[in-house]
């Protein structure tokens, strides 16, 4: 495989693009800068980039974090294309983190662009894949795909719409009238069932993360956990009373809602935790003669999100059921057996003292 240098690809990107930098050239470092901008905020290693199978079948890593990086050949469209596309919208809004802004086609290519470049580099195909995860969770690349398909239906379906409101000849006023009503009722109908299957998957995951904190804290020594959550209560008290800690969280908290590029923002942030990390330690040991042991953090194993779909289609198509049992149950009690039914009740309740609810008595019955 023949690899380039970044020198080779910033020539052909200076006959591209026009510079806008005094004396009109541009400078190698900030053009490479662009590149690693993109690289990390889509999620790859930038250390894998650096590395590359030579001739004997051997990776070569070089010991140094700063390394060139290596361009294989059949990739120089794709880091053109980057560079090129540096200051576009859909980048811009990647450069920032609004990965929701960034259209699907944009992060579709990135992340194949980038699983290509490692594949050439040499790399073995647990690496690349494990890559590809990790550009995919950085992104929330499945959820954007499907939101997008999600999308398309939907505009689909008012193109539609639209289209038979157009209808000039099957249909006149009153039938589409006719018409509308009946496509917004079986729109609503599945809103409805939507909104009732999104509630039920909901809560199946916070019993299971329910069910996950009664276990650790079920195995947890009781004197243990009192001391931890003590220490806990006395160190976040100090640390609220600390001047320098919560100027160092106010920036922290403004820097997040910040719409920046993460590139100019990422140095202060780093910098600012680390002051937050060191200031919480140092107070610890003030406090406690040792530094809090870190929590571990156990590894969840949930459900796949397929049972757990599964699960909240059946028990809604189950209480549907359920439902439409009891109103066929309810429809058959007369008005008669319904107010024997009141007066029983009504009697129960003067027997033991409480105080009669509104149990559906007529309003003729009440004058």
């Amino acid at each position: 495989m023949e690899f380039l240098k970044f020198k080779e690809i910033f020539e052909e990107y200076c006959g591209l693009v026009e510079s806008k930098e005094d004396g009109g050239t541009h400078k190698q470092g900030q053009v490479r800068e662009k590149f690693t901008e993109i690289a990390d905020a889509v999620g790859v290693d930038l250390a894998l980039l650096r590395q590359y199978k030579k001739d004997d079948g051997t990776m070569y890593i070089s010991p140094k974090a700063t390394a060139p990086y290596r361009f294989p050949k059949d990739c120089k469209d794709f880091v053109l294309h980057i560079l090129v596309h540096h200051t576009d919208l859909d980048y811009q809004d990647l450069r920032r983190w609004n990965f929701r802004k960034v259209p699907v086609s944009t992060l579709t290519s990135l992340v194949d662009g980038f699983m290509l470049m490692l594949s050439l580099l040499g790399h073995d195909e647990k690496t690349i894949q494990s890559q590809r995860r990790q550009m995919e969770h950085r992104l929330q690349y499945r959820m954007r795909v499907e939101r997008q398909k999600l999308d398309v239906e939907i505009q689909a379906l008012c193109q539609d719409i639209n289209d038979y409101e157009d209808d000039l000849f099957g249909m006149n006023t009153d039938d589409k009238a006719c018409f509308f009503d009946f496509v917004c009722s079986k729109v609503k109908e599945l809103r409805n069932y939507v909104s009732e299957i999104q509630s039920c998957y909901h809560d199946t995951r916070h019993e299971e993360l329910t069910d996950y904190a009664m276990q650790e804290a079920a195995e947890m020594d009781n004197d243990e956990a009192m001391l931890d959550f003590n220490r806990t209560l006395i160190l976040d008290n100090a640390l609220g009373k600390n001047t320098r800690y919560q100027e160092l969280l106010k920036e922290k908290q403004e820097i997040l809602r910040t719409n920046g590029f993460v590139k100019n923002q990422k140095k202060r942030f780093e910098q600012v935790v680390a002051e937050m990390i060191e200031i919480s330690r140092q107070t610890e040991i003030e406090l406690f003669d040792e530094e809090l042991p870190e929590e571990k953090d156990s590894p969840l194993v949930l459900k796949h999100p397929s049972q757990v779909l599964r699960e909240s289609i059946k028990y809604v198509a189950e209480s549907r059921e359920s439902q439409r049992r009891y109103e066929e149950e309810q429809a058959k009690i007369t008005p008669e057996e319904r107010e024997a039914s009141r007066k029983i009740a009504e009697e129960l309740f003067k027997e033991m003292g409480w105080e009669l609810p509104n149990l559906g008595k007529s309003s003729d019955d009440s004058k």
